[in-house]
């Protein structure tokens, strides 16, 4: 991607894409190459692993392809594996795709993927980053990276992944932002997820779907209300993050059981972490909260 200067829009720029402007963390800086999504696109997110089998890689192609032929943007992060194939899908599709880079766009990461950067430049797509030209790829931008993924779509579909994949982070931000959840059966992380109520794909009518509505979100059940999870649970906030000690202080329960109580909860999505070691509840919680309290 050499040869090209980045445009940088500033938060609150009115050109910064309308999602990615409804989410708590809206990027400070946004960098983009090629042309940005129109506020009314229906987009769905593709992640999973780098190294993933033939079945799941096919799987995500054919559902980029379906739905990038019925106008929907298809999102993904760029790297080998899974990512790769939902982009490729959508360009075999001659549809719209959006790359998110974990470093500046003018390097193209992985290596391997130049000419896959180039095409979508050239199909009219989007490059989209949150640092700079210039700036190498680094292990603590892929969780940001992660969390714009998820900030622009409506859906993030997990089509493979480990117990421990770095999918799962995506899933984490795609909760706190309120969006679908989906996944395929068959992988460790993937089949973790339906267990808790993701909506299952076997192929991209279930994702049309699930668009439409005619599926219930991601819903996992709260802690009981009285308990130590769920007193911490009930401390914190969708708005403002609480430090493990704030919160100890507020609800006189012992820090050692909020650290265990905060890991509890972030394990099972209904708490994430942000920056500065501070916690907040994600959207879905304060969905059913007020029933929570009764």
């Amino acid at each position: 991607m050499s040869g090209r200067s980045s445009v940088c829009l500033l938060k609150g720029d009115k050109h910064i894409p309308q999602k990615l402007q409804t989410i708590r963390d809206t990027p400070k800086k946004f960098f983009y190459r090629g042309v940005l999504p129109s506020p009314s696109l229906v987009s769905v997110a593709f992640v999973g692993s780098r190294a993933a089998t033939k079945r799941c890689m096919d799987m995500t192609r054919s559902c980029a392809y379906s739905l990038a032929r019925s106008s929907v943007a298809i999102v993904s992060g760029g790297a080998l594996g899974i990512d790769t194939a939902a982009h490729q899908g959508a360009l075999d599709a001659d549809g719209y795709t959006i790359a998110v880079f974990g470093c500046g766009l003018d390097i193209s990461y992985p290596i391997n993927n130049h000419a896959l950067f180039e095409r979508i430049y050239a199909s009219n797509g989007l490059l989209v980053s949150i640092v700079p030209d210039g700036t190498s790829p680094k292990r603590g931008l892929f969780p940001k990276r992660n969390r714009i993924i998820a900030g622009l779509s409506d859906m993030v579909v997990v089509t493979e992944a480990s117990a421990r994949s770095g999918s799962l982070y995506t899933v984490d931000a795609a909760l706190d932002y309120g969006r679908l959840i989906a996944a395929v059966p068959g992988s460790v992380g993937t089949d973790q997820l339906l267990a808790q109520g993701a909506v299952p794909v076997t192929s991209s009518e279930d994702i049309q779907q699930a668009l439409a509505g005619k599926f219930k979100r991601l819903e996992i059940k709260l802690p009981s209300y009285h308990s130590i999870e769920g007193r911490v649970l009930n401390e914190l906030t969708v708005d403002i993050g609480k430090t493990c000690n704030d919160v100890a202080q507020n609800t006189n329960i012992a820090i050692g059981d909020v650290i265990r109580a905060l890991m509890h909860l972030t394990t099972h999505r209904l708490v994430v972490l942000l920056p500065g070691r501070k916690y907040a509840r994600t959207n879905f919680v304060e969905q059913q909260i007020a029933s929570y309290k009764q």
